[in-house]
C-alpha cells in the first residue's frame, strides 16, 4: 500500500530544495544501506508518497533516508548513523564504512581513488584530522587559557 500526507507547506525532497511539513512522514526512522527500504516521492504543494523499495517482512521496521553523509546527519539532525555509515568528507569520493563482519570495512561506491585522486584524498583526510585535533576555544574566549 501507499501512504501519503497532504500538506500546505513542504521540507527536504531529496535535495531538490523542496520544503514540506508531513506529520506521518516525520515518524520514519533513518537508516541507509541494506536497511533503507522506502522510496519517497515529493509532489510539491500536493503530497508526500512513501512506497516500499523492496519486500518488507512482517515486523521489520520501515526506514527512510534523511540523506547521505554521516557528518551532515550529525550537523543537521544531531546523531551519527549506525553502521553502515555513508561518508562524504571528500567531494566526489564518498565511501561506506560497515562492520557487519565484526571488523570495519570500507566500500567505495564510485571506485576507490587511485593515483592523483588517492593522493588528493589522503591530503584532504590529513587536513580533516588536523582540524579535528585542534584545541577548541574556551567558553570565555580566552584561547590562551585553553592551551
Amino acid at each position: 500500500p501507499t501512504f501519503g500526507s497532504r500538506t500546505t507547506v513542504a521540507r527536504a525532497g531529496g535535495g531538490k530544495g523542496v520544503i514540506f511539513l508531513a506529520p506521518i512522514y516525520d515518524l520514519y526512522n533513518h537508516r541507509n544501506g541494506r536497511y533503507h527500504n522506502t522510496h519517497i516521492e515529493v509532489r510539491p504543494h500536493d503530497a508526500v508518497i512513501v512506497k516500499a523499495s523492496r519486500a518488507i517482512r512482517a515486523g521489520e521496521e520501515i526506514y527512510n533516508s534523511y540523506g547521505l553523509g554521516t557528518p551532515s546527519l550529525f550537523r543537521d539532525y544531531g546523531f551519527v548513523e549506525p553502521f553502515p555509515q555513508s561518508w562524504d568528507l571528500i567531494a566526489e569520493m564518498p565511501f561506506v564504512l560497515d562492520d557487519e563482519s565484526g571488523s570495519e570495512e570500507v566500500a567505495w561506491p564510485r571506485g576507490a581513488p587511485v593515483g592523483a585522486a588517492e593522493a588528493a584524498a589522503l591530503a584532504e583526510l590529513t587536513k580533516i584530522a588536523q582540524t579535528l585535533a585542534a584545541p577548541l576555544p574556551s567558553v570565555d574566549g580566552d584561547d590562551a587559557a585553553a592551551a
